[in-house]
């Protein structure tokens, strides 16, 4: 299993952290970060994303199987149910 890296440096007394990936590429976007701000320059904006639903993965999942065989998307409506009843007594035995 490979690590996930992430920065953390502060801009104008503000923290921010990006999720990177690779140690190598960790420290070259730091190091590109730092001299950004030294620079003035403008930093990306953080995404802030809102959660994503089960309810709108299952329509999402159904839809693209709605053009692969019957026996799979008929497979597939049982699986979406069984989520849609489960999901939040399955989330809360974690």
């Amino acid at each position: 299993m490979t690590a996930v890296w992430w920065i953390n440096y502060y801009e104008h007394g503000k923290q921010r952290r990006e999720k990177v990936g690779r140690k190598s590429d960790a420290i070259k976007l730091y190091q590109q970060r730092r001299a950004d701000i030294q620079r003035g320059h403008k930093l990306p904006p953080l995404r802030r994303t809102s959660p994503v639903m089960i309810n709108d993965l299952v329509d999402l999942m159904l839809e693209h199987v709605r053009n692969q065989s019957t026996k799979t998307c008929a497979r597939m409506k049982v699986a979406a149910r069984w989520c849609a009843e489960n999901w939040d007594r399955e989330t809360q035995k974690h």
